[in-house]
């Protein structure tokens, strides 16, 4: 059996990887994004998901 530290710390390394996993997600997205032509549309699509 994992003592409370050791099972602590293996939560710690799933949070981080998974920050890992959604980072890279958040890139990808931030590029797509860069490249995207600006607009009416793409100002109301803004407002609506901020």
């Amino acid at each position: 059996m994992q003592s409370t530290a050791a099972a602590d710390r293996d939560l710690i390394f799933v949070a981080i990887e998974r920050h890992r996993e959604l980072s890279v997600h958040y890139d990808a997205a931030l590029s797509v994004s860069a490249k995207l032509d600006g607009g009416p549309g793409f100002d109301a699509a803004d407002d609506i998901s901020t």
